[in-house]
């Protein structure tokens, strides 16, 4: 109760009853004739006034109090919902990573899965490298075997140009050696070793 309430509280009269049972009422509280003691307090109605206000208040304050419990209520079901679920998520996490369902595991879990993925890529990068090599390397080999090599024609020793029977042979074998090397090919004869 606020101040004016309180001294609105004082009673501005008494009630009471004589031996006949009939209602009196004083200003002041006095022991009646017959020695009865059960006197009733009268307040003013401005009092009476006040306190219905206050009784009205403390009502609409109640029920928007209770509209909120009932909102609180519905919310904590939601988020026990919530948290049933995010549960279940954890377990099936847990599960898939091999580790137990709790948040910590699961992070450490994640954080292995991120160190291998790094190395994973990193190999890739590696291998990208090689791949890359290997692709010039068959380029350069087809672009070889693109581009044919002409041999001399044995038969011109029977003209006498250039291959005489005697060492003919041995000089077409190191034209066809020398032509070869041009063309960027490796040439290992036997006997040569």
């Amino acid at each position: 109760m606020d101040n004016k309430l309180s001294e609105l509280s004082k009673p501005v009269a008494w009630a009471f009853k004589d031996a006949n049972d009939v209602e009196h009422a004083s200003i002041i509280k006095k022991a009646n004739l017959y020695g009865r003691h059960d006197f009733q307090p009268l307040y003013s109605q401005e009092y009476v006034s006040a306190l219905l206000e206050d009784n009205e208040r403390v009502a609409r304050d109640l029920v928007a109090r209770n509209g909120e419990i009932e909102w609180l209520r519905k919310r904590a079901a939601e988020l026990e919902s919530i948290r049933a679920d995010a549960s279940q998520v954890f377990k099936e996490i847990g599960n898939e990573l091999g580790c137990n369902p709790d948040n910590e595991s699961i992070m450490m879990a994640i954080d292995a899965l991120k160190e291998r993925e790094n190395r994973v890529v990193a190999l890739a990068g590696g291998n990208a490298e090689l791949w890359e090599t290997m692709a010039a390397r068959l380029e350069e080999a087809e672009k070889r075997l693109a581009t044919p090599v002409r041999l001399p024609d044995v038969r011109q020793s029977s003209s006498g140009d250039r291959y005489q029977w005697s060492d003919g042979a041995h000089n077409y074998r190191l034209d066809v050696i020398s032509m070869l090397l041009g063309a960027g090919f490796t040439v290992a004869v036997e006997g040569d070793e």
